[in-house]
């Protein structure tokens, strides 16, 4: 049974349910090729996992040598820095020893054998380039002209009470001997001194990079002189004095 309709003048047939659905389906011809495209969930999975992987092991080409670098700069850092810590700690000694030894003959000997004895690893005391024994000012800005400069070479015998001792240093400038110093409360009228001395000690210490790569920034916080790293420290003390 098929009912017409009337649509702008024209009849249309329509069939009934069962009749359309006895309707023969379309089929392909012989020969044909069929088109299918996979457009189920499973198919972009597969194909966006191997886009995400490629994608990711390119950041991580990119990525690696910057994190490496960093790395290496971190290490560089911290060597600096125990550097800088290790002198501080030397200077300070040294000159706390300077201080109490005051105007005795063996005074330079002891301070350079404290520096010896305070500067260890990873640092390397045959890496200090000299050690000055200064007299400063109350801000620690260092008199010109007196100061005992001492390199580390050759070898200098000492005693002090009774007891003798080798150093591995060589004075090379004598401005500011023992015998020049002031640990006198009320002054040293022969040294026209009206106080007590500050004395000062001050190590340079050549440094070498571990990081080629971090030459430009090491000028930042060391002293170059020539193809040399040098890191310098100094402390100052008041004078013991002597009553």
């Amino acid at each position: 049974m098929s009912l017409q309709c009337a649509v702008k003048g024209t009849l249309a047939t329509v069939l009934p349910m069962s009749d359309r659905a006895r309707a023969p389906m379309p089929r392909f011809r012989p020969g044909s090729r069929a088109k299918v495209r996979v457009t189920g969930s499973r198919g972009n999975r597969a194909h966006r996992g191997r886009g995400d992987r490629g994608q990711a092991l390119v950041e991580f080409a990119l990525i690696l040598p910057l994190f490496l670098y960093l790395v290496m700069c971190i290490i560089e850092f911290m060597f600096v820095f125990n550097g800088i810590n290790g002198l501080n700690y030397a200077t300070r000694n040294a000159a706390l020893i300077a201080a109490e030894a005051g105007n005795q003959g063996g005074a330079d000997c002891a301070v350079l054998r404290q520096i010896e004895t305070d500067v260890t690893a990873p640092m390397d005391p045959k890496m200090i380039q000299s050690v000055q024994v200064f007299r400063s000012d109350r801000v620690g800005d260092p008199y010109v002209g007196q100061a005992q400069v001492y390199t580390r070479s050759g070898s200098t015998n000492c005693s002090i009470d009774g007891a003798a001792f080798t150093v591995p240093y060589t004075i090379t400038t004598s401005g500011y001997d023992p015998t020049l110093r002031c640990n006198q409360v009320k002054g040293c009228l022969g040294l026209g001194r009206s106080e007590l001395d500050t004395i000062g000690v001050r190590i340079d210490y050549m440094y070498n990079p571990h990081v080629p790569m971090m030459l430009p920034f090491l000028g930042l916080i060391l002293t170059i002189q020539g193809n040399q790293y040098i890191l310098t420290r100094s402390n100052v003390m008041r004078m013991e004095p002597v009553l």
